[in-house]
């Protein structure tokens, strides 16, 4: 069954990456990882550069590329924006909320 990304689904996705990248840049593999072991969740790559793009274009995020040393690979590292660091404020507590509400059902 092929999943769809919807509005509930999104924002929890852009927290996901909002907040791995609050403390440190990473570049799109690094980031999928890293959701994966802290929240136990698996992203596919096409959702997740969309993603990335989305937040990029709505300045919540900054790419640059890097040409890595050791692999000569071309690299996007992406680092969070303070308009980045307010909308994960809000996007967390849009999360708790719902998270509430379900405790409370």
């Amino acid at each position: 069954m092929k999943k769809n990304l919807n509005a509930k689904s999104l924002v929890a996705y852009e927290a996901l990456l909002l907040n791995c990248l609050k403390n440190k840049d990473g570049y799109g593999y690094a980031l999928a990882n890293q959701i994966h072991k802290k929240f136990d969740i698996d992203i596919n790559y096409s959702t997740l550069y969309t993603i990335l793009n989305n937040l990029e274009r709505n300045g919540y995020i900054v790419g640059r590329w890097v040409l890595e040393v050791v692999t000569e690979k071309n690299r996007k590292i992406y680092n969070l924006t303070n308009k980045g660091v307010n909308s994960l404020k809000l996007l967390t507590e849009k999360l708790n909320n719902i998270i509430k509400k379900l405790n409370e059902t």
